[in-house]
C-alpha cells in the first residue's frame, strides 16, 4: 500500500480524475438533461368543510428539466400540484402558491401562475320551487298549461355569495304539435334576477317531471245574433218586431273571449223617423284574430202606429 501510494501518484490522481470525467460524460451523453412541459391540476387540501373555494387554479402550467431517464418513467402520480387553505379565511387569501411534487432531480424551469389569489366564502344551502316556461304556442290553436311538477323544488348548495344570487329554478317545455296531454322529465336551470343561468353551485334533482295539459286556443262556437235600435221612429210610431236572417252566426276565434258569449251583437241600426218598415243588411262583426260564417245578416224592423 505504501509502495503505490510513494510511486506516481500525481499520474495516478490524474487517471482517476480523468476516469471520473469520462464516466460523467458519457452518462450525461446516454442520459442527458432534458425539458418538457406539463398540465398539472390542482389538488385544494385542508379547507374545512364548512369553506369553500372560489378562483383557484384549476391546473398549473410547469416547464421541467430532468434526465431522459426519469422523464420516460414519469407516470401520472409522479407530479401534482397542491394549495394547502389549512390557513385560509373567509374572504380574499392573497399570494398564494402551490406546493409541486416532482420527481427527484426535476428543477423548474417555469411556472404559471405562480401566485394568485383566492376567495374563500362559506358553504350554503337552499330550497326553492320549481316552475315550468312553456314556449312555441303548438299547431297555432292549442295552447298547453302546467298541471303538476314533480318534485316542485330543488335544494341548491355552494358558495353562499352565488347561492344568493339564484331566484328561480325553471324548466322549458316545448310544445310544438302537440294536440294531447304529455308528460316530459325536464333539466332544471337556475337563473338570476336578470335572468341569467348562475353556475358554480350544485342543486338536487337536476331533472323533475312535468305534466302538461293540452287546451284548444281556438274554438268555433254557434251564437243567436242579436240588435239594438238606435234613435226615435217618426212621431206616432213604435218598434213592433225585429227580424234577422240567418238568425245564428258560427264565429271561430280564442276560446277565452268566446266561452263568455251567449248572443253576437250586431251593430245597431238607426230608426230615427222612420216609419212603416226598415230593412238594413249588415255586416256580421268578426272576433279578434277570427272569423264569422255568414258575414252578412239581414235584419228587418217593424214599425207599428200607436
Amino acid at each position: 500500500m505504501r509502495k503505490w501510494l510513494g510511486g506516481n501518484w500525481t499520474a495516478k490522481l490524474i487517471c482517476f480524475f480523468v476516469a471520473v470525467f469520462l464516466w460523467v460524460f458519457i452518462m450525461n451523453d446516454q442520459n442527458p438533461l432534458v425539458e418538457s412541459s406539463y398540465e398539472l391540476p390542482v389538488e385544494v387540501t385542508h379547507l374545512d368543510d364548512s369553506l369553500v373555494a372560489l378562483d383557484a387554479p384549476q391546473s398549473v402550467h410547469v416547464k421541467l428539466r430532468m434526465q431522459r431517464n426519469t422523464m420516460l418513467q414519469l407516470r401520472e402520480s409522479d407530479m401534482k400540484a397542491v394549495l394547502d387553505m389549512i390557513q385560509a379565511d373567509v374572504g380574499e387569501n392573497e399570494n398564494m402558491t402551490l406546493q409541486l411534487i416532482l420527481p427527484p432531480g426535476a428543477e423548474v424551469i417555469e411556472q404559471k401562475p405562480l401566485r394568485f389569489t383566492v376567495n374563500v366564502d362559506e358553504v350554503a344551502s337552499r330550497t326553492i320551487p320549481v316552475t315550468a316556461k312553456v314556449t312555441d304556442d303548438p299547431a297555432g290553436d292549442h295552447g298547453g298549461a302546467v298541471t303538476a311538477i314533480t318534485p316542485n323544488v330543488v335544494t341548491i348548495t355552494g358558495p353562499s355569495s352565488r347561492v344568493s344570487q339564484v331566484k328561480t329554478a325553471q324548466t322549458e317545455i316545448h310544445t310544438a304539435g302537440r294536440k294531447t296531454d304529455f308528460d316530459i322529465v325536464a333539466a332544471v336551470a337556475l337563473y338570476d334576477a336578470e335572468g341569467n343561468k348562475v353556475n358554480g353551485v350544485t342543486f338536487a334533482p337536476e331533472n323533475v317531471l312535468v305534466k302538461i295539459k293540452i287546451n284548444p286556443l281556438r274554438v268555433e262556437k254557434t251564437l243567436p245574433l242579436a240588435v239594438q235600435t238606435s234613435g226615435s221612429p217618426a212621431y206616432g210610431w213604435r218598434v213592433d218586431a225585429i227580424e234577422i236572417m240567418p238568425r245564428e252566426v258560427t264565429l271561430a276565434g280564442e276560446k277565452s273571449q268566446l266561452d263568455a258569449l251567449s248572443a253576437w251583437q250586431l251593430p245597431a241600426i238607426s230608426v230615427s223617423g222612420e216609419s212603416g218598415e226598415v230593412i238594413r243588411q249588415v255586416e256580421v262583426p268578426v272576433p279578434s284574430n277570427g272569423a264569422a260564417t255568414p258575414e252578412t245578416a239581414t235584419v228587418r224592423i217593424v214599425l207599428k202606429a200607436e
